[in-house]
């Protein structure tokens, strides 16, 4: 597991790196990467299985979500954000399944927290965007606070770790397409987007691979 560790490491700073200078020939090794390593690292545990199977949707999610090969418009992009919003769904779901068997349940004031501040996060999103909420997207949001209530709410560090991380990641991405238009500062956005998003599935999958 240490050389895991230090190999996955290296392998999120490299995407890191990649997001942020925008290199889609090195992100793709590299954050394609991120979640197969993970799951080599899972091989033992009653729920071995659907562990698996969360971190491949993440994979999928990941591959789904990576920069197009050519530029393309505002339809393409959204159908691309549905696929990986659809995957992730997935994961989450996996791991509320395995939060569950172990015993955990979101705490009301944490999940009031949770539902808040991703509640204003949406209105923002609908205000700026002019539309409605996309049913997709708001269902994995939903899974999303859910997961992040429920780890926050745990009394074990790893699991509180992954679910704060995956809470700031997926903010972060938000608040970078609302607030940032400088280049210099969303591609510094874009590395802690991508480097918070790694060290929460590596504290997730820390504490859920526990028996």
């Amino acid at each position: 597991m240490r050389a895991t560790k230090a190999v996955y490491g290296v392998v999120a700073v490299a995407t890191a790196v990649a997001g942020a200078r925008e290199h889609r020939p090195s992100l793709v090794p590299t954050k394609g990467a991120l979640m197969p390593l993970l799951a080599s690292a899972v091989t033992t545990g009653r729920d071995r299985g659907l562990l698996r199977t969360a971190l491949a949707a993440a994979w999928a999610g990941d591959l789904a979500l990576l920069p197009p090969r050519a530029p393309e418009d505002d339809a393409a992009a959204r159908r691309r954000l549905r696929r990986g919003a659809a995957a992730f769904a997935v994961q989450q779901a996996a791991y509320l399944t395995l939060l569950a068997r172990r015993g955990h349940r979101p705490r009301p004031a944490v999940a009031a927290a949770v539902g808040a501040w991703l509640g204003t996060l949406a209105v923002l999103d609908v205000r700026a965007g002019g539309g409605r909420p996309d049913p997709v997207v708001t269902g994995y949001g939903l899974l999303l606070g859910t997961m992040a209530a429920t780890a926050l709410g745990s009394n074990d560090g790893e699991l509180r770790t992954g679910g704060g991380m995956f809470l700031a990641s997926d903010s972060a991405i938000l608040l970078r397409e609302l607030l940032l238009s400088d280049h210099r500062t969303r591609a510094l956005a874009e590395a802690f987007v991508l480097l918070t998003y790694a060290d929460a599935q590596w504290h997730l999958v820390q504490g859920l691979a526990r028996d």
